[in-house]
């Protein structure tokens, strides 16, 4: 065959592969996130299967991968138990911020507030203090775009329960046998070729659950952290703001931006029944500055050290990786971008060494590898 005819139809080939990825990417998703879970849950699915009651196994693999799934449904669970009623209180204190006072009140916070910011020219003179006040910040609020926010959660309640049964149903095999990825890839793999895959992909499951274990910890710390600074300074909900924070953190990069503006409205929300005050003032500089010490901390500390020890990639090429992931899949897509291009760096080291594209992505492996070599 011709050769440039043999690249026209390979270069063909990976055009029609990339076009069906992209349209497929969602049950690409629901199958990564699966994988991930199976990841995480597996080494629980052994430790119940040592499980014995006289001499006897109590857990078979089916019965463990069901209880790490409950286990894993009832955190989900509590976690929107946790975060769901205090977004409808802080909703409540917002939509009753101008009931106690009307709006010819010339009395209170709010309103002493506003005739210092009238005199200064913050406020038109012909308006009435409290009266733009509570409009601004209704405005800013703006709980219509929260009650369309609701509504379009609800009426994609379908799509979101057919996902989380997917990769409830996934996750169950994943847990049930570690190996059904591991055989999968062996029966399209070439038998001269099985001993370097065996080893590729001992190195994925050893690169990934590096990562995730990682994360993990890097989320209980942030988590922790910030609980502790919102305690401290008396922040209502400090509990519920520091859970959100540590699990929202996983998104790469816009995590801890969500996290501390959660955090910020709920302190700010939480402090409205008292009036705007130079008191609310100084405690939302305090919770900014924890906010801020704690991310500083995350990237400076922890980020790097996880994304040295199991991706060991320069962090602007990871910061890009992560930006492509996000414009592809989102929210999911920047979660999922680490993880996949850990994955897609070991099989170029593994099976594409010749080419300088690989060589270029996986370079800091390689130096890994030789300076390994040179300590033993």
């Amino acid at each position: 065959m011709d050769k440039r005819l043999k690249y026209l139809l390979i270069g063909l080939f990976v055009i029609a592969l990339l076009w069906m990825l992209y349209y497929i990417q969602t049950v690409i998703a629901y199958i990564l996130i699966s994988a991930v879970v199976g990841m995480i849950g597996r080494p629980l699915v052994w430790k119940l299967k040592k499980v014995r009651i006289g001499g006897k196994q109590i857990f078979s693999d089916t019965t463990g991968a069901a209880i790490v799934l409950v286990f894993f449904l009832v955190l989900i669970v509590n976690f929107i138990g946790l975060i769901v009623p205090v977004i409808i209180e802080e909703a409540n204190t917002i939509a009753n911020i101008s009931q106690h006072t009307s709006a010819e009140d010339t009395d209170g916070p709010i309103y002493k507030l506003g005739e210092k910011m009238q005199k200064v020219g913050m406020i038109p003179s012909d308006a009435h203090p409290r009266g733009y006040l509570v409009g601004k910040i209704k405005d800013a609020i703006n709980m219509d775009a929260i009650s369309v926010m609701f509504s379009n959660f609800i009426g994609s309640m379908g799509s979101i329960l057919m996902g989380l049964f997917s990769v409830l149903f996934i996750s169950f095999y994943f847990l049930q046998d570690s190996r059904i990825i591991t055989s999968a890839i062996f029966r399209f793999t070439p038998r001269k070729d099985r001993e370097t895959t065996a080893q590729m992909m001992r190195k994925i499951k050893d690169a990934l659950q590096s990562y995730f274990l990682g994360l993990v910890i890097e989320m209980l710390i942030v988590g922790f952290l910030i609980w502790l600074g919102m305690s401290i300074l008396g922040v209502k909900h400090a509990v519920v703001i520091g859970f959100f924070a540590g699990v929202i953190n996983i998104i790469p990069y816009l995590g801890p931006w969500i996290g501390g503006s959660f955090a910020l409205s709920i302190g700010f929300i939480s402090n409205l029944e008292n009036g705007i005050n130079a008191e609310m003032g100084t405690l939302l500089v305090s919770q900014l500055i924890v906010v801020a010490v704690v991310q500083l901390i995350d990237n400076f500390i922890l980020q790097p050290r996880i994304y040295s020890k199991s991706v060991g990639a320069h962090p602007l090429e990871i910061f890009i990786i992560i930006l492509i992931g996000g414009t592809l899949g989102g929210i999911i897509g920047m979660i999922i971008a680490v993880p996949t291009y850990t994955f897609i760096r070991i099989v170029a080291y593994y099976f594409f060494e010749d080419y300088s594209f690989a060589q270029f992505i996986t370079a800091s492996m390689r130096k890994a590898e030789v300076s390994k070599e040179e300590k033993s």
